[in-house]
């Protein structure tokens, strides 16, 4: 085993509205995001409805290691509303993206890989999220009789 791991430091601090836990003020909740990056973060991953606002308060940089993030923890939109979405978030000037939603059907995963597929950002996360209860549903439905 290797005498050392390297690990990597993504910090984000989701606000309440988004399905956080922060209840802080924008300002101070922004102000944390912005020391970790200069404290070395690796990553700093904003929401893409205050990215503008954090990129103007580091006086417009945008570092490699900012990350400008979607989370829908109430479905998984369209194809076109995730391509739209994925147009707002490029419009930020991001150079990594990250969108994750919330699976309902199995095709949801579909449109996700279509989205991150079909980009033109170079570096786009996808993530579907799924409640195993719901994956067992859904497979059994898809499926029909898989138990």
């Amino acid at each position: 085993m290797a005498d050392s791991v390297d690990q990597m430091i993504n910090e984000t601090i989701k606000a309440k509205r988004g399905g956080g836990l922060c209840d802080d003020e924008e300002k101070k909740r922004l102000d944390v995001l912005r020391l970790a990056m200069e404290s070395g973060a690796d990553y700093v991953d904003v929401e893409h409805q205050v990215a503008d606002e954090f990129s103007n308060s580091i006086y417009g940089k945008q570092p490699e290691n900012f990350i400008v993030s979607s989370h829908n923890y109430q479905n998984t939109p369209s194809i076109e509303d995730l391509g739209k979405l994925l147009a707002r978030i490029q419009a930020t000037g991001a150079e990594r993206v990250k969108i994750a939603t919330t699976a309902l059907h199995v095709t949801d995963v579909a449109c996700m890989f279509q989205i991150t597929v079909h980009s033109q950002v170079n570096r786009v996360c996808g993530l579907t999220l799924v409640d195993f209860r719901m994956l067992k549903l859904m497979l059994r439905r898809s499926y029909k009789g898989v138990h």
